[in-house]
Protein backbone atom coordinates (compact mmCIF):
# COMPACT_ATOMS: atom_id res chain seq x y z
CA UNK A 1 0.00 0.00 0.00
CA UNK A 2 1.31 3.39 -1.35
CA UNK A 3 1.71 6.80 0.76
CA UNK A 4 -1.44 8.01 -1.21
CA UNK A 5 -3.26 4.42 -0.13
CA UNK A 6 -2.70 5.35 3.27
CA UNK A 7 -3.60 9.49 3.34
CA UNK A 8 -7.06 7.92 1.49
CA UNK A 9 -7.67 5.24 3.73
CA UNK A 10 -6.79 7.07 6.77
CA UNK A 11 -7.99 10.73 6.63
CA UNK A 12 -11.49 10.61 6.48
CA UNK A 13 -14.42 13.36 8.02
CA UNK A 14 -18.21 12.86 8.22
CA UNK A 15 -20.62 15.67 7.34
CA UNK A 16 -19.67 17.35 11.02
CA UNK A 17 -16.03 17.88 10.02
CA UNK A 18 -15.09 14.92 12.48
CA UNK A 19 -11.99 12.66 11.50
CA UNK A 20 -12.84 9.06 11.94
CA UNK A 21 -11.52 5.81 10.70
CA UNK A 22 -13.87 3.63 7.92
CA UNK A 23 -12.47 0.82 9.31
CA UNK A 24 -14.18 1.48 12.94
CA UNK A 25 -15.87 4.47 13.13
CA UNK A 26 -15.15 7.20 14.91
CA UNK A 27 -11.72 6.97 16.88
CA UNK A 28 -10.36 9.01 20.23
CA UNK A 29 -8.99 12.66 19.73
CA UNK A 30 -5.62 11.76 20.07
CA UNK A 31 -6.18 9.07 17.66
CA UNK A 32 -8.11 10.65 14.46
CA UNK A 33 -7.64 14.38 15.29
CA UNK A 34 -6.36 15.96 12.10
CA UNK A 35 -3.88 18.66 12.65
CA UNK A 36 -4.92 22.18 12.39
CA UNK A 37 -3.10 22.99 9.05
CA UNK A 38 -5.85 20.04 8.39
CA UNK A 39 -2.00 18.10 7.01
CA UNK A 40 -2.60 14.73 8.21
CA UNK A 41 -3.39 13.04 11.58
CA UNK A 42 -2.70 13.87 14.68
CA UNK A 43 -0.92 10.62 15.69
CA UNK A 44 1.07 10.38 12.83
CA UNK A 45 2.43 13.05 12.94
CA UNK A 46 4.09 12.82 16.78
CA UNK A 47 4.94 8.89 15.16
CA UNK A 48 7.04 10.92 12.23
CA UNK A 49 8.77 13.28 14.95
CA UNK A 50 10.05 10.11 16.94
CA UNK A 51 10.65 8.45 13.69
CA UNK A 52 12.63 11.49 12.22
CA UNK A 53 14.50 12.44 15.67
CA UNK A 54 15.79 8.36 15.95
CA UNK A 55 17.35 9.05 11.79
CA UNK A 56 18.67 12.30 13.01
CA UNK A 57 16.22 14.55 10.21
CA UNK A 58 16.30 17.76 11.61
CA UNK A 59 13.72 19.56 9.64
CA UNK A 60 11.81 16.81 9.29
CA UNK A 61 11.46 16.58 13.18
CA UNK A 62 10.90 19.84 13.61
CA UNK A 63 7.95 20.21 10.76
CA UNK A 64 6.41 17.38 12.76
CA UNK A 65 6.89 18.92 16.41
CA UNK A 66 5.25 22.48 15.13
CA UNK A 67 2.37 20.48 13.03
CA UNK A 68 1.32 18.74 16.75
CA UNK A 69 2.28 21.73 18.93
CA UNK A 70 0.14 24.40 16.76
CA UNK A 71 -3.00 21.62 17.28
CA UNK A 72 -4.06 23.20 20.89
CA UNK A 73 -2.47 23.24 24.20
CA UNK A 74 -3.57 19.02 24.47
CA UNK A 75 -1.87 18.54 21.70
CA UNK A 76 1.18 20.45 22.85
CA UNK A 77 1.84 19.12 26.60
CA UNK A 78 1.95 15.13 25.32
CA UNK A 79 4.67 16.62 22.53
CA UNK A 80 6.09 17.75 25.79
CA UNK A 81 5.84 14.49 27.11
CA UNK A 82 6.68 12.09 24.57
CA UNK A 83 10.43 14.69 23.96
CA UNK A 84 11.18 15.04 27.62
CA UNK A 85 10.18 11.91 29.32
CA UNK A 86 9.80 9.23 26.58
CA UNK A 87 12.53 9.58 23.79
CA UNK A 88 15.10 10.64 25.89
CA UNK A 89 15.32 7.37 27.68
CA UNK A 90 13.72 4.95 25.12
CA UNK A 91 15.79 6.32 22.25
CA UNK A 92 18.98 8.00 23.50
CA UNK A 93 19.56 6.46 27.03
CA UNK A 94 22.60 5.40 27.73
CA UNK A 95 24.40 7.31 24.81
CA UNK A 96 23.93 10.59 26.18
CA UNK A 97 23.60 9.86 29.85
CA UNK A 98 23.17 13.33 31.47
CA UNK A 99 20.39 14.37 28.87
CA UNK A 100 17.90 13.88 31.55
CA UNK A 101 19.00 16.61 34.29
CA UNK A 102 18.36 19.03 31.09
CA UNK A 103 15.04 17.71 30.28
CA UNK A 104 13.99 17.76 34.09
CA UNK A 105 14.95 20.97 34.09
CA UNK A 106 13.19 21.91 31.01
CA UNK A 107 10.01 20.73 32.61
CA UNK A 108 9.78 22.75 35.34
CA UNK A 109 9.17 25.84 33.42
CA UNK A 110 7.10 27.05 31.22
CA UNK A 111 8.20 26.35 27.81
CA UNK A 112 8.45 28.93 24.69
CA UNK A 113 8.36 27.84 21.30
CA UNK A 114 11.84 28.52 21.30
CA UNK A 115 12.67 25.74 23.92
CA UNK A 116 10.89 23.28 22.08
CA UNK A 117 13.07 23.93 18.85
CA UNK A 118 15.99 23.02 21.05
CA UNK A 119 14.95 20.57 22.48
CA UNK A 120 13.88 18.81 19.23
CA UNK A 121 17.24 20.21 17.98
CA UNK A 122 19.23 18.83 21.11
CA UNK A 123 17.53 15.37 20.29
CA UNK A 124 18.04 14.95 16.83
CA UNK A 125 21.74 15.63 17.39
CA UNK A 126 22.27 13.17 19.83
CA UNK A 127 23.85 9.99 20.22
CA UNK A 128 21.23 7.11 20.59
CA UNK A 129 20.63 3.98 21.97
CA UNK A 130 17.39 1.71 22.36
CA UNK A 131 18.97 -0.72 24.96
CA UNK A 132 16.47 0.43 27.51
CA UNK A 133 13.24 -0.36 25.40
CA UNK A 134 14.70 -3.44 23.88
CA UNK A 135 15.52 -4.68 27.55
CA UNK A 136 12.16 -3.60 28.88
CA UNK A 137 10.87 -5.45 25.20
CA UNK A 138 12.53 -8.78 26.25
CA UNK A 139 11.00 -8.79 29.87
CA UNK A 140 8.77 -11.98 30.92
CA UNK A 141 6.07 -10.39 32.56
CA UNK A 142 5.41 -13.78 34.68
CA UNK A 143 8.00 -13.86 36.45
CA UNK A 144 7.61 -12.34 40.55
CA UNK A 145 10.96 -11.68 42.25
CA UNK A 146 11.70 -8.79 44.98
CA UNK A 147 13.72 -5.97 43.34
CA UNK A 148 16.43 -6.98 45.97
CA UNK A 149 17.19 -10.16 43.74
CA UNK A 150 16.27 -8.02 40.80
CA UNK A 151 19.77 -5.71 41.67
CA UNK A 152 21.89 -8.53 42.88
CA UNK A 153 21.15 -10.39 39.73
CA UNK A 154 22.19 -7.35 37.57
CA UNK A 155 25.23 -6.85 39.73
CA UNK A 156 26.18 -10.83 39.30
CA UNK A 157 24.84 -10.61 35.47
CA UNK A 158 27.39 -12.40 33.43
CA UNK A 159 25.22 -13.65 30.14
CA UNK A 160 22.61 -11.41 28.35
CA UNK A 161 19.99 -14.12 29.71
CA UNK A 162 21.21 -12.58 33.46
CA UNK A 163 20.49 -10.03 32.36
CA UNK A 164 16.80 -9.99 30.66
CA UNK A 165 15.96 -12.14 34.00
CA UNK A 166 17.04 -9.25 36.47
CA UNK A 167 15.41 -6.91 34.35
CA UNK A 168 12.12 -8.77 34.21
CA UNK A 169 12.21 -9.16 38.00
CA UNK A 170 12.54 -5.70 38.38
CA UNK A 171 9.94 -4.47 35.69
CA UNK A 172 7.54 -6.67 37.47
CA UNK A 173 8.26 -4.77 40.90
CA UNK A 174 7.23 -1.92 39.68
CA UNK A 175 4.67 -2.97 36.88
CA UNK A 176 1.38 -0.77 38.40
CA UNK A 177 -2.04 -0.84 37.42
CA UNK A 178 -2.39 3.18 35.47
CA UNK A 179 -6.70 2.51 35.27
CA UNK A 180 -8.18 5.12 37.74
CA UNK A 181 -10.17 3.39 40.48
CA UNK A 182 -11.81 4.68 43.82
CA UNK A 183 -10.79 1.71 45.58
CA UNK A 184 -7.11 0.67 45.92
CA UNK A 185 -6.45 -3.27 46.03
CA UNK A 186 -3.85 -4.61 48.89
CA UNK A 187 -1.89 -5.94 45.62
CA UNK A 188 -1.76 -2.46 44.03
CA UNK A 189 -0.89 -1.49 47.58
CA UNK A 190 2.16 -3.14 48.00
CA UNK A 191 3.16 -2.77 44.09
CA UNK A 192 3.62 0.72 44.80
CA UNK A 193 5.33 0.09 47.44
CA UNK A 194 7.93 -1.46 45.71
CA UNK A 195 8.19 1.14 43.87
CA UNK A 196 9.09 3.42 46.54
CA UNK A 197 11.95 1.54 48.13
CA UNK A 198 13.44 1.23 44.61
CA UNK A 199 13.63 4.75 44.10
CA UNK A 200 14.72 4.50 47.98
CA UNK A 201 17.30 2.41 46.80
CA UNK A 202 18.61 3.68 43.65
CA UNK A 203 18.56 7.19 45.24
CA UNK A 204 21.05 5.73 48.47
CA UNK A 205 23.50 4.28 45.98
CA UNK A 206 24.10 7.78 44.12
CA UNK A 207 25.21 9.37 46.68
CA UNK A 208 22.48 11.52 48.49
CA UNK A 209 23.71 14.67 45.61
CA UNK A 210 21.34 15.81 42.96
CA UNK A 211 22.39 13.83 39.94
CA UNK A 212 20.75 12.29 36.78
CA UNK A 213 19.13 9.12 38.58
CA UNK A 214 17.40 12.53 41.36
CA UNK A 215 16.53 13.70 37.13
CA UNK A 216 15.36 10.11 35.94
CA UNK A 217 13.22 10.51 39.21
CA UNK A 218 11.66 13.84 38.10
CA UNK A 219 10.79 12.78 35.08
CA UNK A 220 9.31 9.33 36.40
CA UNK A 221 6.68 11.01 38.97
CA UNK A 222 5.52 14.09 36.43
CA UNK A 223 3.69 11.31 33.88
CA UNK A 224 0.48 9.98 35.66
CA UNK A 225 0.21 6.97 33.10
CA UNK A 226 2.78 6.16 30.27
CA UNK A 227 5.39 3.64 29.46
CA UNK A 228 7.76 5.96 29.54
CA UNK A 229 7.96 5.99 33.60
CA UNK A 230 9.43 2.16 33.61
CA UNK A 231 11.97 3.25 30.97
CA UNK A 232 13.11 5.99 33.39
CA UNK A 233 13.67 3.36 36.21
CA UNK A 234 15.30 1.36 34.21
CA UNK A 235 17.51 3.74 33.24
CA UNK A 236 18.63 4.71 36.61
CA UNK A 237 19.04 1.00 37.98
CA UNK A 238 21.36 1.09 34.20
CA UNK A 239 23.18 3.79 35.72
CA UNK A 240 23.93 2.51 39.06
CA UNK A 241 24.75 -1.67 37.91
CA UNK A 242 27.23 -0.21 34.66
CA UNK A 243 28.48 3.47 35.92
CA UNK A 244 31.85 1.97 34.77
CA UNK A 245 31.30 1.05 31.74
CA UNK A 246 28.85 4.15 30.61
CA UNK A 247 30.46 7.62 29.24
CA UNK A 248 28.65 10.13 31.56
CA UNK A 249 30.22 12.95 29.58
CA UNK A 250 29.29 16.64 30.16
CA UNK A 251 26.51 17.96 28.09
CA UNK A 252 27.13 20.19 25.72
CA UNK A 253 24.33 22.24 24.49
CA UNK A 254 24.85 24.02 21.07
CA UNK A 255 22.51 26.40 20.47
CA UNK A 256 19.67 26.30 17.09
CA UNK A 257 19.45 29.38 15.66
CA UNK A 258 16.43 28.41 13.04
CA UNK A 259 13.10 29.52 13.41
CA UNK A 260 9.34 28.22 13.66
CA UNK A 261 8.34 27.11 10.92
CA UNK A 262 7.02 24.25 9.04
CA UNK A 263 8.57 23.22 5.93
CA UNK A 264 5.31 22.36 3.47
CA UNK A 265 7.62 19.89 1.21
CA UNK A 266 7.63 17.45 4.74
CA UNK A 267 5.23 15.02 5.28
CA UNK A 268 4.78 12.08 7.25
CA UNK A 269 6.70 8.94 5.84
CA UNK A 270 5.37 6.15 5.05
CA UNK A 271 6.42 4.00 8.37
CA UNK A 272 4.98 6.87 10.16
CA UNK A 273 1.62 5.01 9.80
CA UNK A 274 2.14 1.77 12.32
CA UNK A 275 0.55 0.08 15.58
CA UNK A 276 0.99 2.75 17.38
CA UNK A 277 -0.15 5.82 15.05
CA UNK A 278 -3.38 4.56 12.96
CA UNK A 279 -6.25 1.93 13.82
CA UNK A 280 -6.40 -1.64 12.60
CA UNK A 281 -2.38 -1.39 11.38
CA UNK A 282 -2.41 -5.05 11.20
CA UNK A 283 -4.69 -4.86 8.41
CA UNK A 284 -1.64 -3.03 6.92
CA UNK A 285 0.51 -5.70 7.66
CA UNK A 286 2.05 -3.47 10.18
CA UNK A 287 2.87 -5.23 13.78
CA UNK A 288 5.79 -5.41 15.96
CA UNK A 289 8.02 -6.36 13.62
CA UNK A 290 7.20 -3.97 10.79
CA UNK A 291 8.07 -1.73 14.04
CA UNK A 292 11.41 -2.82 15.11
CA UNK A 293 12.27 -3.66 11.76
CA UNK A 294 11.54 0.00 10.13
CA UNK A 295 10.15 2.44 12.93
CA UNK A 296 12.97 1.57 15.44
CA UNK A 297 15.53 2.35 13.33
CA UNK A 298 18.17 4.31 14.41
CA UNK A 299 21.43 6.51 12.90
CA UNK A 300 23.42 8.31 14.94
CA UNK A 301 23.92 5.19 17.06
CA UNK A 302 26.77 5.47 20.53
CA UNK A 303 29.98 4.76 20.00
CA UNK A 304 31.11 3.14 23.24
CA UNK A 305 31.90 -0.11 22.92
CA UNK A 306 30.38 -1.64 25.56
CA UNK A 307 26.78 -0.20 25.04
CA UNK A 308 27.11 -1.05 20.73
CA UNK A 309 27.81 -4.55 22.19
CA UNK A 310 24.96 -4.53 24.33
CA UNK A 311 22.23 -2.76 21.91
CA UNK A 312 23.56 -5.50 19.22
CA UNK A 313 22.58 -8.31 21.85
CA UNK A 314 19.66 -7.21 22.83
CA UNK A 315 17.86 -5.83 19.69
CA UNK A 316 14.38 -6.95 19.10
Amino acid sequence: MNYSDLIKAHIVKNEKGECYSPYNGLQSIMHCEGVKSERGLYRVWISNLQKMIRRGMLNEAITSMIECVETGEIFRTNVINRMAKVIVSEDIGLANPNLPLYCAKLIKKELKNEDLLQLVFILVKSKKSRLIDNLYHHCDKKVNKSFEEAFSMLKSAITEKDIIKAVSYLNNCIEVSSASKKMITINEIKKRQQIYEVWDYILRKSGGVYNVNYALLELYVSQEKNSGKKLNMIQAVLNLMFKGEIDFYELEIEEYKGEWKTDIEVWPWSISYDKHSIPNALRLGRGSDFFFKYGAELYNKSDNMWLSQMDEKFKV
